[in-house]
């Protein structure tokens, strides 16, 4: 009678395939490993990978003496995602049980928005020049229920450029909101909206300072300055193009003392290069991601950097990602 044995994944090992390779992923351990595959390992990979498997698949003795099958199945012992048994094991692969999934609330004709505030995690509203009262007030009926919400930061952009009529307005309609707000002026207006802003009083607002493009060090001596006259809670944002850029600000930090700070990379469209060098990250980077399980599918339900996060921008429109087209605007309940 022919031998034939049962190739099982883990409950916590995760497999992606493509047409030529296999990633697998040990959740427990934060490791994985991509494999090229044979027409035999491919077969197989698709196998494990289907839900109706059950995580393991039958390996005839053709298969076990494949070097590709052989290879395959030794990354798979030595990453400790599986193993070979005599027998057929059941097993409970990783499978995502999304309790507000797009076709489960259809079936049970709910909105895919039910109780959307309590996943409202920030907030950035960017103003512009206009000094619009009418904008302004449909923007606070907007914002008015998050009053009643858990959000946890409320980012507000440009708020310098405002006339003093309507940064009231702002103020005062912000003020009932609990969530920790931020103002961020850019390093080129500073002074000045930081004169009028103060003028308004937001007792309970740190404050940003975002630098970019050529700085003005007079410019930013001062802005140090006042701040420290201010005693205002401050963070500073360094937005670079380029490794010159990067030193620049690393010296910028050192000789001011700044504590709170960020340097964040800024695409002009003239800049892969220095995107290539240090911001993209390698294959070899994405062979251990380090991700626990729960994280994986966290990544797989949705997209963790936009999630929980809208932006208002100065003509109204409202968006979870600005590359993407508009949720909505401002005259719709954020509810």
């Amino acid at each position: 009678m022919k031998k034939k044995k049962w190739l099982y994944l883990e409950p916590y090992t995760f497999i992606w395939n493509s047409r030529d390779s296999a990633y697998v992923y040990n959740s427990l351990s934060g490791e994985g490993f991509k494999f090229n595959h044979s027409p035999d390992t491919h077969a197989i990979a698709v196998e494990l990978a289907d839900m109706n498997s059950l995580g393991s698949v039958e390996l005839d003795e053709n298969q076990l003496a494949s070097d590709s099958v052989t290879a395959f199945v030794k990354r798979i012992k030595d990453l400790i995602a599986g193993n070979v048994l005599t027998y057929r094991p059941v097993v409970m692969p990783p499978m995502l049980n999304l309790q507000a999934d797009i076709e489960r609330l259809r079936k049970d004709a709910r909105s895919s928005g039910e109780n959307a505030l309590q996943y409202l995690y920030q907030m950035d509203i960017r103003f512009a020049s206009h000094n619009d009262s009418d904008y302004t007030n449909r923007l606070m009926n907007f914002i008015r229920p998050l009053k009643n919400s858990i959000i946890r930061f409320i980012n507000i952009h440009d708020a310098g450029l405002l006339d003093n009529v309507v940064l009231d307005m702002i103020i005062s309609g912000l003020d009932g909101i609990q969530a920790p707000k931020e103002i961020c002026l850019h390093l080129h207006e500073f002074a000045e909206s930081f004169v009028k802003l103060k003028k308004a009083d937001p007792k309970s607002y740190r404050f940003k300072v975002i630098i970019s493009g050529n700085i003005d060090m007079n410019v930013m001596a001062d802005a140090v300055r006042i701040m420290e006259e201010s005693a205002k809670p401050v963070s500073w944002e360094f937005q670079v193009t380029s490794a010159d850029e990067c030193l620049l600000a690393e010296n910028i930090i050192e000789r001011y003392s700044l504590s709170v700070v960020g340097i964040k990379p800024f695409y002009n469209g003239n800049n892969r290069r220095f995107f290539e060098d240090n911001v993209y990250v390698t294959e070899e980077d994405l062979q251990t991601p380090e991700l626990s399980r729960r994280e994986v599918f966290a990544h797989q339900a949705l997209n963790v950097n936009d999630f929980g996060k809208l932006t208002v921008t100065p003509d109204g429109d409202v968006y979870a990602n600005t590359h993407h087209p508009p949720l909505g605007t401002i005259d719709n309940d954020i509810r």
